[in-house]
């Protein structure tokens, strides 16, 4: 791998930052986990979070008996006493919505302009650290806002340990988005960002004919300069990585070699096949970290 000296990040860039947090609750164990986080975050940015429960159609039949306003009210409750429980200190709203889960989530965030959805990515137990949940994966294909994917509770309570930030990027139209929103959250915490970027051991289908002769070592070095060039143009300090092989693998990789607290993605859509292309899940289900999926 080839890597430039680390510096502290800094950036100068002028973009919206982190004003309002959505948190989808569903009251499961992993809730909690992603609430803490919520809490760091909404401190550091001095920003609001929404607790939001989508009730599906099935949740709705198993209440009749209690009746509709009744189970609502109960709801209702229980987001007060998880938002008192987890979120002290920080301004919070509750809201129950019905509908289908993930595009109740990603419709109500688009809505209300909310600028991060904080979500965990899965349950519990020896089988499901292997799956994405199926709200978060819809979600993430259908938010157009950023989304915080969690699937390690290595952080700290307060955030003080948020010390690295990498940010994976390719050359998609959103690659410069994607090192803003790394920048932001780097300079939040006074933490040092990397910015990696690999090279696919073959290349994509789509890649022109004439361009696969260059598929070989000998394009590292235009690589990085093409990344230095970016990150130089977008005026933010950071440490360059570039690397050949493959994508998901050399990402988390390079997350649990350098103790990164955050990685920051581009993520794929069915509509868009940008940055970390079909990596992304992969990348999202085994990061020793918490994701930010821009």
């Amino acid at each position: 791998m080839q890597t430039s000296g680390q510096i502290a990040a800094t950036s100068k860039t002028a973009y919206v930052g982190v004003r309002g947090i959505l948190l989808p609750v569903d009251f499961n164990e992993s809730n909690r986990k992603a609430a803490r986080q919520a809490r760091v975050l909404a401190s550091r940015f001095k920003a609001s979070v929404t607790l939001l429960h989508v009730r599906e159609g099935s949740e709705l039949l198993r209440s009749s008996s209690q009746g509709v306003h009744g189970a609502l009210s109960l709801t209702r409750n229980r987001l007060r006493v998880f938002g008192a429980d987890e979120l002290c200190g920080v301004k919070v709203k509750q809201l129950v919505l019905s509908g289908y889960p993930a595009t109740t989530i990603a419709e109500f965030a688009d809505r209300q302009h909310c600028d991060l959805i904080v979500m965990p990515t899965h349950g519990y137990g020896p089988v499901r650290r292997f799956l994405l949940g199926s709200v978060t994966a819809e979600v993430l294909e259908r938010a157009r806002c950023p989304v915080w994917t969690i699937a390690s509770s290595r952080w700290e309570s307060n955030g003080s340990a948020v010390k690295q930030v990498l940010c994976g990027v390719t050359f998609a139209p959103a690659a410069a988005n994607v090192i803003r929103w790394a920048a932001l959250f780097a300079n939040a915490f006074g933490a040092t960002l990397s910015v990696l970027s690999v090279l696919p051991s073959a290349p994509p289908q789509d890649v022109p004919e004439w361009f696969v002769p260059e598929w070989n070592e000998g394009a590292l070095p235009g690589l990085e300069s093409r990344v230095r060039g970016l990150v130089q143009e977008l005026d933010v300090h950071a440490d360059i990585l570039v690397d050949k092989g493959d994508p998901a693998t050399i990402h988390l990789d390079v997350a649990r070699t350098q103790n990164a607290d955050l990685l920051v993605i581009g993520r794929t859509t069915r509509k868009s096949r940008e940055d970390i292309g079909g990596n992304t899940y992969a990348i999202v289900r085994h990061a020793p970290c918490p994701v930010l999926n821009v």
